[in-house]
């Protein structure tokens, strides 16, 4: 149980499990010092500090790559004497590396989580500081006031916990707090009938944009049959990819009768029916920039992104884009909308006259959340998935007004077993989208069942031309839908445990395994790969489990040979899984009871 507490440190805060105000100036430090052997996590305002015991040299620094295509994967650094320092200036918080940075002191295994709530630049400074360790997180640039505030948490601002032991002591409490705080989890249930997340299929990698209204019919009876529920037109229905984005009209070279006859087949077949949208760019020839050359975003005359980026601090953008929006969710009654955004708009960091008081990029953000928010109000069961060149633009800021982030544009079956490990370091579960594309590519490190469980660790999404998948792929797809359905109410309230290693993203050649701990009903599940590895036996400590209960286990994708465990058993001993094929894996179900006890091992596939 958590404690509340008053720290007085020259300006005055209050902590409660969930909110740290602070009373002073914008451009006051906040100084933090966890008081011995209390852990606690708090929503913080920014500029944030923060001095831990102990040199620099004393501690590790874990990040996560978002470089294009390569999100992520997990970087694990002992600090130097000098430290670490990065300022994020492209005008996406996650162009470099993810705002969300895990620090734990060698000796102690104390640390510090900390998550971004900003999409916008930011600065981290961990510096030495005499014989401690001060981190230093601030906007960028510094001294830019909280805009808003989402159930007390500050945007611009972050979410810190201190921890003890392993990483996932601390990211834990971060994601309950998305979970808990933030996300829409029981509206989203009574919006789609109990189905949250839903089983998507999306058009994108299938054609690139170019598919007609006849190809996304056939895709659509596909994927109604084998059991998909929200069948989504990505970009370029309104023409080219790239040349055309602002019109955001209907391109009848393509779809010679428009959209409506299209969502109006979907959902004839049962599925919700969603669109995307790149709002916030523009091509400089379309009509909107025609008419309106001065909405652009620009510095000193120059405009910021050369894929033409409007200006959401300016009014009257941002009334135009909630109207285009709301023209197009009420003409397609659209049930998803995938709110895009790819481009950079960097400025000059060296610039002397940029400050907290005319940044445009600041400005631009503070708009976004004013256009998130009319479509809160006015669409309330509108679905919105957060994605910017994959996962470029990921925060808690992005979580508290969307309800699913796109993972990575990697769609490799490799890249996927090891992005959604990373990702739910970060996030809940739900709110990591990602799709099976090509699942009859061969691959040694997962078999073709594998190449779907390796996304239903996060919300399930199909994506390529499926009217080209054979009939057992087809078949192979349907049974393991059929399978996330089953599972998919105990993702909404779990809880993650990173039993092994992440695996080499390029080269997987080790087991992976993650325990999905059901906060509500103490259920679990236990998602194991085997990845290509050569032993054929893995023993997997189950921490995270309720050391007073036993669990009945039966696996959910062999032969259901149900046996019962005590908790301190496989907590501290283990549980044996064998799988005789390299690219096999498991998918185990652990229910807690007071039953008899057995002995043995959970296997599928057994020598």
């Amino acid at each position: 149980m958590r404690r509340m507490f008053l720290f007085m440190v020259g300006v005055c805060i209050t902590f409660s499990p969930f909110i740290l105000q602070r009373a002073g100036g914008a451009d006051a430090v906040t100084p933090i010092r966890p008081p011995p052997k209390i852990l606690t996590t708090a929503a913080v305002k920014l500029p944030l500090s923060v001095v831990l015991p102990g040199p620099v040299t004393d501690y590790v620094l874990r990040t996560f790559s978002s470089d294009w295509a390569e999100e992520w994967y997990i970087k694990q650094r002992v600090l130097p004497a000098t430290g670490f320092s990065f300022t994020e200036s492209s005008g996406r918080s996650d162009e470099h590396i993810k705002p969300f940075w895990l620090l734990r002191n060698l000796k102690t295994r104390r640390g510090i989580a900390i998550s971004l709530a900003w999409c916008g630049n930011w600065q981290l400074h961990i510096l030495p500081d005499g014989p401690s360790t001060r981190i230093v997180v601030n906007t960028f640039p510094p001294g830019e006031k909280p805009y808003i505030f989402v159930r007390g948490m500050p945007i611009p601002g972050a979410v810190i916990d201190y921890f003890h032991g392993n990483w996932d002591n601390g990211a834990q409490p971060i994601t309950r707090f998305i979970r808990d705080k933030l996300l829409r989890t029981k509206d989203m249930v009574r919006i789609t009938h109990g189905r949250w997340p839903l089983v998507q299929y999306n058009d994108w990698y299938a054609a690139d944009g170019r598919s007609d209204e006849k190809t996304l019919l056939r895709y659509a009876r596909i994927a109604r049959k084998i059991g998909c529920e929200l069948f989504v037109v990505d970009g370029g229905w309104y023409g080219h990819n790239s040349r055309d984005l602002g019109k955001w009209a209907v391109d009848r070279k393509k779809f010679p009768r428009g959209l409506r006859d299209l969502a109006r087949a979907v959902r004839g077949m049962g599925m919700k029916f969603g669109l995307w949208i790149e709002i916030e760019c523009a091509n400089p020839q379309s009509p909107v920039a025609r008419r309106h050359p001065d909405w652009f975003l620009s510095w000193h005359g120059r405009r910021l992104s050369n894929r033409a980026l409007l200006n959401f601090g300016n009014p009257k953008v941002r009334a135009w884009a909630e109207a285009a929006i709301s023209r197009l969710v009420t003409q397609y009654k659209l049930a998803y909308l995938k709110m895009d955004f790819n481009t950079n708009f960097p400025i000059p960091t060296h610039s002397r006259t940029l400050n907290a008081s005319n940044d445009p990029v600041y400005k631009h953000y503070c708009g976004l959340i004013d256009v998130w928010r009319y479509i809160r109000r006015k669409f309330p069961n509108l679905i919105v998935e957060n994605c910017s060149s994959g996962s470029l633009r990921a925060t808690l800021m992005s979580s508290a007004f969307s309800d699913t982030n796109w993972i990575s544009d990697n769609i490799s079956n490799k890249a996927n077993y090891v992005m959604m490990y990373g990702a739910t370091y970060m996030f809940s579960p739900t709110t990591c989208s990602h799709w099976t594309v090509r699942p009859q590519h061969a691959n040694q490190a997962l078999d073709l069942a594998a190449k779907f469980q390796v996304n239903m660790l996060g919300m399930l999404g199909l994506s390529g031309d499926i009217s080209k998948w054979n009939a057992r792929t087809l078949s192979v797809a349907a049974r393991e839908i059929a399978l996330y359905k089953k599972i998919r109410p105990m993702l909404r309230h779990a809880t993650v445990y990173h039993l092994t290693n992440q695996a080499n993203p390029w080269h997987p050649q080790t087991w992976q395994a993650m325990l999905y701990v059901d906060d509500s009903t103490g259920q679990a599940l236990l998602f194991v790969f085997r990845g290509g590895a050569k032993s054929s036996s893995m023993n997997l400590r189950l921490r995270g489990l309720d050391r007073s209960k036993s669990y009945n286990i039966v696996s959910l994708t062999g032969p259901a040979n149900a046996k019962v465990y005590p908790a301190g058993s496989l907590i501290y001993h283990g549980l044996e899984i064998k799988l005789s094929s390299a690219g096999d894996s498991e998918l185990l179900e652990l229910t807690p009871t007071h039953g008899a006890i057995g002995k043995g091992a959970a296997s599928r596939h057994p020598h």
